[in-house]
């Protein structure tokens, strides 16, 4: 069994526009087919899969940092055209 890797967007009203069609990318419309795919692979981890695996999980964060979104209001967000000159 090989690994194969795939980014995947989840939101289901996500659309890649201008992408040229590439099979690492799963878009929300194949994500459903691809699942089942997947579940119909009955192989057997080896050992080096399930430690692989294993230590995948342990270092998984437990949440996102990007959930501190900074509380602000419209009013006083600086309005304007920005340059760096």
């Amino acid at each position: 069994m090989s690994f194969q890797a795939y980014v995947a967007f989840v939101h289901p009203e996500f659309t890649l526009y201008g992408a040229a069609p590439r099979p690492d990318l799963l878009l929300p419309t194949v994500l459903p087919n691809h699942l089942r795919e997947l579940d119909k692979m009955h192989e057997r981890l080896t050992n080096y899969q399930e430690k692989v695996m294993k230590r995948l999980f342990e270092t998984t964060l437990p949440e996102t940092p990007h959930e501190n979104i900074p509380k602000y209001t419209f009013e006083s967000l600086e309005k304007g055209i920005f340059c760096a000159q």
